[in-house]
C-alpha cells in the first residue's frame, strides 16, 4: 500500500516555458534538471532548458542561511532557458546523450539533419560541454 508521499505529481504542463518535444536529453544536477534538444513535431532543437526544483537540500548554503526551508517552495519550481549565442554551439539534435560534470553539460551524438534544408536525418558522433557558469556548483548534501 503506498503512502501519502509515494505518489505521482504532475508539478508543470503546458506552462508555455519549454515546447512539446521527444527524443530529448536530460540530466539532474542539485536542485536542476537541464533538458537540451529532441524534436518538435517539424524538425530537431538544439535549446537549453533548466528547471529549478524548488527544494533545498539540507546543509546547502540555502538552508544553513533558513533553517525552515527544508520542505519544497513549490513558488521556485520554474523553467529557464540558457542561450548560447556562439556560433560554435550544440547543432539541433535529438536521441542523444547527455551528462554534467566538471561544471558543465556535456552532450553527445544523437541525430541532426543532413543540411538546414534538408529534412534526412544523420548520425551524429560529436561532443559539445555548455559551461553552466552561475548554476554551478549546484547544492548538493554535504556532512
Amino acid at each position: 500500500t503506498l503512502t501519502e508521499s509515494e505518489k505521482w505529481e504532475l508539478i508543470a504542463e503546458g506552462s508555455g516555458k519549454i515546447s512539446e518535444r521527444r527524443g530529448h536529453a536530460a540530466v539532474v544536477f542539485g536542485d536542476f534538471m537541464a533538458i537540451h534538444g529532441g524534436r518538435d513535431k517539424s524538425s530537431p532543437l538544439s535549446d537549453i532548458h533548466l528547471f529549478h526544483f524548488g527544494t533545498f537540500f539540507p546543509f546547502s548554503p540555502l538552508h544553513m542561511a533558513n533553517p525552515h526551508s527544508l520542505s519544497r517552495v513549490k513558488d521556485n519550481r520554474i523553467w529557464q532557458e540558457l542561450k548560447d549565442e556562439k556560433e560554435n554551439a550544440a547543432t539541433a539534435r535529438y536521441f542523444h546523450s547527455i551528462v554534467e560534470g566538471e561544471g558543465s553539460i556535456w552532450i553527445f551524438g544523437g541525430l541532426g539533419l543532413e543540411s538546414s534544408s534538408d529534412s534526412k536525418s544523420k548520425n551524429l558522433n560529436d561532443l559539445f560541454a555548455f559551461n553552466l557558469g552561475e548554476f554551478y556548483p549546484p547544492t548538493r548534501m554535504s556532512f
